[in-house]
């Protein structure tokens, strides 16, 4: 996924649920965040979390 993305730098900063990884990195020099996530894990509440975590100071 990420290379398709052309991020070939990359920090995995936490993982948010087991399996479900929040990177960092970097895309046509702009950087960028990501939720790394398999189609069959997850809560389906799972993207109302991950924006309540990165949203929380």
């Amino acid at each position: 996924m990420t290379k398709a993305l052309g991020i070939y730098r990359r920090d995995i900063c936490a993982e948010f649920a087991p399996g479900i990884l929040w990177i960092t990195g970097e895309s046509g020099g702009h950087p960028i965040a990501l939720a790394s996530k398999s189609g069959n894990l997850g809560a389906e509440d799972f993207f109302a979390h991950v924006f309540n975590v990165l949203e929380a100071p």
